[in-house]
């Protein structure tokens, strides 16, 4: 399979990441814990903003936004998958939080206005992706000038991302044995994301973070490794 064949095939897999939500039921597929870069590093960094309108895309299943819903009431959750914001919204219900604002969007081209939000949470995303440019340049549009965008990769040293449940098909693009695709970054790769797309100032970390296990692989505590790049419009 060519590199084209790859980024053809995983081109757009809403479908589905939308069918590994039960939307019965209210189980947390990834875990109940929050990452803890979002809910410390990226929470302080709002506060310090004043950021009122802020934009998670993807939310999944709530992870990240249950412990933040209550100090950012202006979060916009948003996912591909209509079951997944089914079982946030259950979630919210369940521990008290106030109703946040749902809304199912495609990462490559939103129904929101330009400049619409001035904070943006891409987490959990872009090494899934085979054009992540197009969708790093989608989030920056619906951010307002002086605002910040924040996402994550998984880094071409994690371990994880080469154990026995994935499979190389390309350099550093992997698919795992639940079907979804996969590309590790360096820091090269991420400095040259970066330098794609519009912004004023960019920051890139590099982290360490634990994982609870995950239903059907990986059904063990784990740590992963990773980038977070900070752009700033």
């Amino acid at each position: 399979m060519t590199d084209t064949d790859i980024r053809a095939k995983y081109a757009d897999t809403r479908r589905q990441w939308d069918g590994m939500y039960d939307a019965e039921a209210d189980a947390a597929i990834w875990g109940e814990d929050p990452a803890a870069y979002v809910v410390e590093d990226v929470a302080a960094l709002w506060r310090r903003d004043g950021a009122k309108r802020i934009l998670a895309l993807p939310c999944g299943d709530g992870r990240n936004i249950l412990p933040l819903a209550a100090e950012f009431p202006g979060i916009v959750a948003a996912d591909a998958s209509a079951n997944a914001l089914r079982i946030l919204e259950r979630r919210l219900v369940r521990i008290g939080a106030p109703r946040i604002a749902t809304s199912v969007e495609n990462l490559f081209g939103t129904s929101f206005a330009d400049g619409a939000f001035n904070a943006v949470l891409t987490w959990d995303v872009i090494s899934h992706l085979t054009t992540p440019v197009d969708a790093v340049r989608e989030m920056l549009r619906v951010l307002a000038p002086g605002g910040t965008l924040v996402m994550n990769f998984f880094a071409d040293d994690d371990e994880n991302i080469r154990d026995d449940s994935m499979t190389e098909v390309s350099p550093n693009e992997l698919v795992s044995k639940t079907g979804l695709y996969y590309r590790a970054y360096g820091r090269a790769d991420v400095e040259e994301l970066a330098a794609a797309v519009p912004s004023r100032e960019h920051e890139i970390k590099k982290i360490t973070w634990e994982e609870q296990p995950h239903q059907g692989y990986r059904e063990y505590v784990h740590t992963h490794k990773g980038y977070v790049l900070t752009l700033r419009k």
